[in-house]
């Protein structure tokens, strides 16, 4: 087994460590909790700088970083949730209680809570320190295809296949908004860092919305395919898509335009983030790969490590690292300089 520094000195060399066999504990799907604490062990291949998780027993389907960066949160098609220390390579804790794949999550900005939503038809709300269920929401009539949180993390957007958006307090368990626009199946949403604003893709297109009241802003059209994925930039000034298409698009909120299209990948993309400081792209693809890219449109580097499609991604909050989850059942911590 690695120590920390050990870890830390093969991450700046460049090397990469498969972590597998972490053990979580026993799961308890009765009462939609989690436990257990494990240790990972590995072996350096050489191939990258990037640490591999085995442990999801399907397709990972969503990824995300905890606000300081050190630890993530994964979901998967076999219903699981697992939370990892990235540099200690270790499973801190598995949340079971979906009963159906995972499609979304997000933890609070305190870092203490996490959301979830699933095919399942519900949102879920975590504490992450002993993976407690503090409670279930429910009202979607089909797949909760995508969450989003408010900057206070304090509410909740969701969007389904039921066609709506819904706006939901936490503390409460409560929808306190259902959007009105029922135009088609909600494949992403997102929120403003300010909170004021979101993001609805429909189809080929997607829409900007206060978040308040849900009223329509602006549409934003050009890709030939579904969206699959929207994103804000941290200052609210621009947005990211990516569909079935294959293309990447950024986007100017203000008046709509599409600024640059990265259409250097070999199939639909599914997921997509801007850095923190808005200069950097990430994507991730049916072609098995991610792509980093300049938001001026450059290609900087191609990553090539996933054996099947490339579900999810997220960059780290000092935009050094990068989390992809994959259909090869993998979720995967990559340095991206």
């Amino acid at each position: 087994m690695y120590n920390k520094l050990t870890l830390i000195a093969i991450l700046v060399a460049g090397i990469c460590i498969s972590i597998s066999g972490c053990s979580c504990g026993d799961d308890s799907t009765d009462n939609g909790t989690g436990t257990g604490t494990g240790t990972g062990t590995g072996t350096s291949t050489g191939t990258g700088e990037m640490n591999t998780f085995t442990d999801f027993t399907a397709p990972v389907s969503c990824v995300v970083f905890s606000p300081d960066g050190k630890k993530a949160l994964a979901g998967s098609d076999d219903t699981s949730l697992r939370y990892y220390d990235l540099v200690e390579g270790k499973c801190l804790m598995t949340f079971s209680g979906h009963t159906d794949y995972v499609n979304s999550v997000c933890i609070t900005p305190d870092g203490n809570y996490a959301v979830s939503s699933g095919k399942d038809m519900t949102i879920r709300y975590w504490k992450i320190a002993d993976g407690k269920l503090i409670r279930t929401m429910t009202g979607h009539e089909n797949t909760v295809i995508s969450i989003a949180l408010s900057p206070d993390g304090l509410y909740v957007l969701s969007g389904s296949q039921d066609k709506l958006v819904k706006y939901w307090k936490l503390s409460a368990g409560q929808c306190i908004l259902t959007y009105k626009d029922e135009s088609g199946p909600v494949n992403s949403v997102d929120v403003s860092h300010d909170g004021y604003y979101s993001l609805v893709a429909r189809g080929t297109n997607f829409y900007l919305h206060k978040t308040v009241d849900g009223s329509k802003i602006r549409d934003y059209k050009g890709h030939n395919d579904k969206i699959t994925c929207v994103k804000f930039s941290h200052d609210g000034k621009y947005a990211v898509s990516c569909g079935m298409d294959g293309g990447v698009r950024y986007w100017r909120i203000d008046d709509a335009v599409c600024l640059h299209i990265m259409d250097d990948h070999q199939g639909g993309v599914l997921g997509v983030e801007i850095s923190s400081d808005g200069k950097r792209i990430l994507s991730g693809s049916y072609d098995n790969t991610l792509k980093y890219w300049d938001t001026d449109g450059s290609l900087i580097r191609t990553f090539t490590e996933h054996t099947s499609e490339v579900n999810a991604v997220d960059i780290s909050p000092d935009n050094q690292f990068a989390l992809s989850g994959g259909k090869d059942d993998k979720l995967i911590y990559w340095k991206l300089y």
